[in-house]
């Protein structure tokens, strides 16, 4: 059985692995001159790109399952139009 709050740790996980992957991803795209590459060190970037794209992905995924795992229980116990105040 798990808790509120490690669903809650959970889905930061997956979000700090979102957003590592889109730097990865810009750096590998960024960092060079992509024109000035060979056909062999653009496919290389392109396939690390690639990669790291349905990484992304599966990343959001996994993130939608966790909150989909906490939504129904914190509805149940607060209900969906609970205001949220600061």
């Amino acid at each position: 059985m798990t808790t509120v709050r490690n669903k809650f740790h959970e889905l930061g996980n997956w979000h700090n692995k979102i957003s590592l992957a889109a730097i990865v991803t810009r750096e590998a795209i960024s960092e060079s001159n992509l024109t000035q590459l060979s056909e062999s060190q653009l496919r290389k970037v392109t396939t690390k790109v690639i990669d790291t794209l349905n990484k992304i992905e599966q990343y959001v995924v996994n993130a939608d399952k966790t909150i989909d795992d906490v939504k129904p229980f914190i509805y149940q116990e607060i209900g969906p139009d609970t205001n949220i105040s600061k």
